[in-house]
């Protein structure tokens, strides 16, 4: 499994408190906790390709170190992985808009 971090206290609370929202609207709260479901329950990142409705891809430019998983149509999960199978991990950074409005 990868092991998961968050580089924000308040996302490991979403992840986890049912009643906690950062200020995200209920259907973002939702789809991350799912998102997280699934990061959690893989063996390794590349896993996450398989699952279409996720449009995991590699950030580019300055961002290359980044992965991004949809949310929604707007909201992305923002990720970076360090280590190899079966040791990786990830630190969650960050739910962004992706149109950034």
């Amino acid at each position: 499994m990868i092991e998961v971090s968050h580089d924000d206290p308040d996302l490991a609370r979403l992840e986890t408190d049912r009643e906690f929202t950062a200020g995200f609207a209920v259907p973002i709260v939702k789809a991350f906790r799912k998102v997280m479901q699934r990061i959690r329950n893989v063996s390794q990142k590349s896993v996450l390709h398989q699952f279409n409705g996720l449009h995991f891809e590699q950030l580019k430019g300055k961002r290359a170190h980044q992965h991004s998983a949809r949310l929604n149509r707007k909201w992305r999960l923002i990720m970076e992985f360090s280590g190899t199978p079966p040791n990786e991990s990830v630190l969650i950074k960050g739910i962004e808009n992706h149109y950034g409005d």
